[in-house]
């Protein structure tokens, strides 16, 4: 098997046909493909679809990946080898969720469309690439993998012998049903379906996403990076196949990987990028969260480990957050009543989009963002082009945060251990990092700034008072005493205590040291934390 490996590294260095410079892709959007069929009716199924590429026209997106399937095993073209719905019958206790999508999907099926064929022909005419994207070992399934509509065949026959077993996250054994990459039959089966949307597709498609983040277990616990040989095998095949399509299509092709957020996480499930780099068999790297948007992923250290061999780091976003409320200059009790929100705000974004950019990432990709593109995602599609070549005139509003923890970020097993939540105790200083990726040293810039603020957030209950607290920001102190009037509670388990920044040398260009400490109060848990600034005239001029 090693043997294998190295042979096709060395057919790769000899035949470097995608190891070139690589093209600006611009904004890279991912579109999750749910949407491909919307109607009963095919015409109106294919009106909506070509409307939801459509509306990408003139926007910063010159990438368009589309994903071929509803996971990895239901496809939406008619595949010899995995599986389209209706392979088998919608258990009743699924039909609610799944009946009418599955009934849309076989309806246009029967008329012949073809979703990523559509999608990408259009992308095509509005001047994008297009790259079909497929996800390597969906979960969705697994909490009723016997019964759930997106279990495949393959699964159905072969888990028994060929599913990881124990799981690589102890605090979910669910993860334990997925398939195990260590076994040939599975690799191969995940590589016959990439070798058929290549096949497929090549006339239109400029290479491929191999989504290795939904969702990132491919082998058994703590067995990953002994056996990550096994996946550079199977993406130097994937470029060996793209490189006979390349010969056929006389134009580059290109290989994409979604991977974890660190490099630490991607060696401990199995992707060890240093060996996907010499020879180059990957192009671009695109480290993501699972759900939420983050600011604060490692992705210097794969910028410079990627950097000698060309390929290029784009770090995957969301569209969405931990829940929370606005952040506003002077707020009250009325201003936190409502409903908190998930959708991320532009001005987080584009805290976002500086970390990033100061990383020297190369762009940005948006994930799971619904087409047709509304008015807020085209601003959150201006707002990335703060990346280069091109970035905001030096006036724009930006938010950026500590990325709170999300679902079981908190065990360090599948991604890297977020600082938040985290217990503050009575006496006990706490010392966080929060990263701002904008250099705010410029007195021009700084006398621009109509305020700036430090929100933290803390888990409700708190007393009223009889309790104080001490902040300080890279060594300043921003508060000591009773929170009084600056603590302000939200209508949701959260508290929000807000401390003015008067003075912009407080906030340091990256590494910013915030440290808490209590008094009068056993403990409490912190829960979110963000550093806003923001402008007299806001300026989005590019």
């Amino acid at each position: 098997m090693r043997f294998l490996v190295s042979l096709l590294l060395a057919l790769a260095a000899v035949f470097p046909c995608g190891a070139g410079a690589l093209p600006d892709f611009g904004v890279i959007l991912n579109d999750d493909g749910d949407l491909s069929f919307t109607s009963l009716d095919p015409a109106e199924s294919v009106r909506n679809l070509l409307a939801q590429v459509d509306s990408l026209a003139g926007s910063p997106v010159k990438t368009l990946a589309w994903s071929v399937g509803a996971g990895s095993e239901i496809l939406y073209y008619p595949t010899a080898v995995a599986n389209t719905w209706g392979w088998r019958p919608i258990p009743e206790k699924y039909e609610a969720e799944f009946g009418s999508w599955a009934h849309k999907v076989q309806a246009g099926m029967a008329a012949g469309v073809d979703p990523i064929r559509i999608a990408g022909e259009r992308a095509k005419e509005l001047g994008m690439y297009f790259v079909p994207s497929y996800r390597m070992n969906d979960d969705h399934f697994i909490f009723d993998p016997v019964d759930y509509p997106l279990t495949g065949k393959f699964w159905l026959d072969h888990h028994e012998t060929m599913k990881i077993g124990e799981s690589p996250q102890p605090a979910d054994p669910h993860y334990g049903n997925l398939l195990d990459f260590t076994h040939p039959e599975v690799r191969q089966y995940r590589l016959d379906v990439i070798f058929e949307v290549i096949a497929r597709y090549e006339d239109i498609l400029d290479g491929i996403e191999l989504d290795f983040n939904r969702f990132q277990m491919i082998f058994p616990k703590d067995k990953g990076y002994e056996r990550g040989h096994l996946v550079t095998e199977l993406i130097a095949k994937v470029r060996a196949r793209l490189d006979a399509a390349e010969a056929r299509q006389g134009r580059a092709l290109y290989v994409f990987v979604r991977v974890p957020p660190s490099l630490a996480d991607c060696h401990r499930m199995g992707y060890r990028i240093e060996d996907w780099l010499d020879p180059r068999i990957v192009d671009v790297v695109l480290p993501s969260q699972l759900m939420t948007l983050a600011h604060d992923m490692p992705v210097r250290e794969l910028v410079e480990l990627c950097a000698p061999s060309g390929a290029q780091v784009y770090p995957s976003l969301y569209p969405r957050t931990s829940y929370m409320w606005p952040f506003l200059e002077a707020p009250e009790a009325q201003d936190y009543a409502g409903r908190p929100s998930r959708q991320v705000t532009p001005a987080l974004w584009r805290g976002a989009m500086a970390n990033y950019r100061d990383q020297g990432a190369a762009g940005v990709q948006l994930f799971n963002f619904n087409l047709p593109a509304d008015a807020w995602t085209h601003e959150i599609l201006r707002d990335s082009m703060i990346l280069p070549p091109l970035h905001y005139a030096p006036r724009a509003d930006a938010i950026y945060a500590i990325t709170p923890g999300y679902y079981l970020d908190y065990t360090n097993t599948y991604q890297y251990k977020k600082q938040i939540p985290a217990v503050i105790r009575e006496g006990e200083a706490a010392a966080f990092t929060l990263y701002v990726g904008e250099d705010y040293a410029d007195p021009a810039r700084r006398a621009a700034v109509a305020w700036a603020a430090l929100r933290l957030g803390f888990k409700k209950p708190l007393p009223a008072n009889g309790w104080r607290v001490e902040v300080q920001m890279n060594g300043m102190r921003l508060h000591e005493g009773e929170p009084g009037a600056r603590l302000v509670e939200t209508s949701g388990a959260l508290a929000y205590l807000q401390l003015q920044i008067h003075d912009m040398a407080v906030i340091y260009h990256r590494e910013n040291t915030v440290r808490v400490l209590l008094h009068g109060i056993p403990e409490t848990s912190l829960e979110e934390a963000l550093v806003g600034v923001f402008f007299r005239a806001h300026d989005l001029s590019l």
